[in-house]
């Protein structure tokens, strides 16, 4: 028999928040796949309250203690509804990000050979927030299909039943109870059994490396403000929308990459490998830095040809004495400041872009 592991990765939906038999779906799935002949161990790691971002930054160093490269190890994933929350400003996390964060996940997935399965988030009491989860619904799950990843759309069919909606009003607006918690194991039962039932052949991506569900050829790229890189200077000024992302990070270097660290970014250096990472990983691999920083990550994509927008970044932060340290990515440009002066990089940078609009 195999050694079949699944870590159910996510928010309150996962942990199965209001079900007095405090089964949830991934409960009820787990159970009656092991009496339909197909046992597992199955680890809950749904955490209330989390959003995209803040699985993003937990998920895989619980997994990697869980699922250990002699097993059959798989991940199923379900966040979106906590992203699609007004924080008083806007979603706590807008589409776009949620839709990186869901990218970084799979291909992290992918590297690490589990095989994974997407469900999607499922409706609530508020009408207005539905519309938000609908909108994210789609895009988790046409770029799924892209990359030909399994997605289950839960959504509709319970925005539609009216089990689903009375339990939900009479809790707490968003969670059901043990009634519910089936309606949603009986959408997902008939993929997951189908998923369960083939055996694992290693990464589910074609390519490992590529991949983006946020690509500009993606639904869910028509979020963003340019969907192609830009060229021009005060364009991009305008448009770079500074967003502080959570964390500590820090730089290090080692001559090789510890089993246990997944590095945000590396460069190989005359003096080693310098990674990039989380002041968490770098502490539980016992990894020494000097210096940790905030990340701002600029939501305007420039061309990578662009001339002139790095300067003035610089600038910007050095009139209130602040160092930058400037990563550019395909899409984006990312920002690394000391992790105390992180606000007032912000407020500057802001600054900066409502100015080039003169």
């Amino acid at each position: 028999m195999d050694d079949l592991r699944v870590c159910f990765i996510g928010d309150s939906f996962v942990a199965g928040v209001g079900d007095p038999e405090h089964l949830g779906w991934a409960g009820r799935l787990a159970a009656r796949s092991s009496r339909a002949g197909r046992p597992l161990t199955a680890y809950n790691l749904g955490v209330r309250r989390q959003t995209s971002r803040d699985v993003s930054h937990r998920w895989l160093l619980e997994c990697q203690q869980r699922l250990p490269e002699t097993a059959d190890s798989r991940v199923v994933f379900c966040f979106g509804v906590n992203d699609t929350t007004d924080g008083g400003a806007g979603p706590r996390v807008h589409a776009d990000e949620s839709g990186e964060h869901l990218t970084g996940m799979l291909q992290k997935a992918a590297g690490r050979g589990w095989t994974a399965l997407v469900v999607g988030p499922p409706p609530v009491a508020d009408a207005e927030h539905n519309q938000r989860i609908k909108h994210l619904d789609a895009l988790f799950h046409n770029g799924c299909r892209e990359v030909a990843v399994p997605y289950v759309s839960v959504f509709e069919p319970l925005h539609g039943d009216e089990a689903w909606r009375m339990e939900v009003q009479r809790g707490d607006g968003a969670h059901p109870a043990a009634g519910g918690y089936h309606q949603l194991t009986e959408l997902v039962w008939p993929t997951w059994h189908q998923w369960t039932s083939t055996k694992s052949e290693g990464p589910a991506l074609a390519n490992r490396h590529g991949p983006r569900l946020d690509r500009p050829d993606s639904p869910l790229a028509e979020d963003r403000a340019c969907r192609a890189g830009e060229h021009d200077l005060a364009a991009l000024l305008r448009g770079m929308r500074p967003r502080l992302r959570e964390g500590e990070w820090v730089f290090v270097t080692v001559q090789s990459v510890p089993a246990q660290v997944e590095p945000l970014a590396s460069f190989a250096e005359d003096e080693g490998m310098s990674l990039l990472l989380s002041r968490e990983q770098a502490d539980a691999a016992g990894l020494s830095y000097d210096y940790v920083a905030a990340w701002i990550s600029l939501s305007v994509q420039s061309a990578l040809e662009a001339v002139g927008l790095t300067a003035a970044l610089a600038s910007a932060l050095a009139s209130a004495d602040l160092s930058c340290n400037v990563v550019a990515a395909h899409f984006h440009d990312h920002l690394f400041v000391r992790f105390d002066q992180a606000d007032l990089a912000v407020s500057l940078l802001e600054r900066l872009s409502r100015s080039s609009h003169a």
